[in-house]
């Protein structure tokens, strides 16, 4: 079986979406990324926390970018298969 960086450190679908909606160029806030998805503020928070921790994705300014995990260009078929 290949390597599933959601299901190894439980991402979820919900992170997943986050990740779908983070732009390299333009930094999302927790509040557009809650809108973007549908779920609580602090919720977002507490998933977009982990994936910085798991450098899937990083937080500069109170934005928050695609990371530079060796993951990354798994943005690619993460937004095909999220967002259409």
């Amino acid at each position: 079986m290949g390597h599933d960086a959601f299901h190894h450190w439980a991402h979820s679908g919900s992170g997943a979406r986050l990740l779908a909606c983070l732009d390299p160029l333009e930094g999302k806030s927790k509040r557009e990324l809650a809108e973007a998805v549908g779920l609580h503020p602090t919720t977002v928070k507490r998933r977009m926390d982990r994936l910085v921790e798991d450098s899937l994705a990083e937080l500069t300014d109170n934005l928050y970018y695609p990371g530079t995990s060796p993951a990354t260009p798994a943005w690619r078929w993460i937004r095909r298969s999220c967002c259409g």
